[in-house]
């Protein structure tokens, strides 16, 4: 029969054996690297027997169904509340007249202008079924508002005279000439002007508006 002493050794390499066994599994758990959230892996930086540097990511995970679109928006046509405006994104190639490819909404808006550019970063959060991949460039039409009923002329048509304000040449007969008005919403190539005395129809000056002096003579080419 074994001894006390005996049993004692025994239970010693047992212990010792489950030590072991505990610090195996830590190890494995150490080289097992779990992603937080379900995506897909598109890239890997490193390869198997390297060292790995704890500051560095290891691998980019994309999570396909949450997709977002970085958009960058000039401050002073930015709503206050842009926050959960309808987006319109259109992919690669897509004409303006072609239907949006997707349709989302402005999640992020940061707080801060950039001092350089004058613009605002912003994200589109779209929809799961996305038919877009990561990292294609795409256009973005965002609905801020609508205005119905309202004159608007080429974005060409419409200077600034020597006090700064707005001015579009009207052409009357052979004469155009300087008339202020007040812009509004541009999109397309168009933007949306009002003056008295200004009504559907009327010719403006585009091409070349800028060089016109207050008054000039023009002929009206068909």
């Amino acid at each position: 029969m074994p001894t006390p002493e005996d049993l004692r050794q025994e239970e010693a390499k047992v212990a010792q054996a489950e030590a072991l066994l505990a610090s195996a599994h830590v190890q494995r758990q150490m080289l097992t690297i779990a992603s937080p959230i379900d995506a897909t892996v598109t890239s890997i930086s490193t390869n198997p027997g390297d060292a790995v540097d704890v500051t560095k990511p290891l691998a980019q995970l994309v999570a396909l169904d949450r997709l977002v679109v970085d958009v960058d928006l000039p401050a002073d046509q930015l709503p206050a509340n842009a926050q959960g405006l309808e987006a319109q994104v259109f992919a690669p190639g897509a004409k303006p007249t072609d239907a949006p490819t997707v349709t989302g909404k402005i999640g992020f808006v940061s707080p801060q202008v950039d001092p350089k550019t004058g613009a605002v970063m912003t994200s589109i959060d779209l929809p799961a079924d996305a038919a877009l991949r990561p990292g294609l460039a795409v256009r973005v039409r965002i609905v801020a508002e609508e205005h119905k009923d309202v004159l608007a002329v080429p974005r060409a048509a419409v200077v600034n005279d020597e006090n700064g304000d707005p001015v579009i040449s009207l052409v009357e007969g052979q004469q155009a000439t300087h008339k202020r008005v007040t812009t509004g919403a541009e999109e397309n190539g168009m933007i949306e002007i009002s003056a008295d005395d200004l009504k559907p129809g009327d010719t403006v000056a585009t091409a070349g508006a800028f060089g016109l002096p207050q008054a000039s003579h023009v002929k009206v080419m068909d």
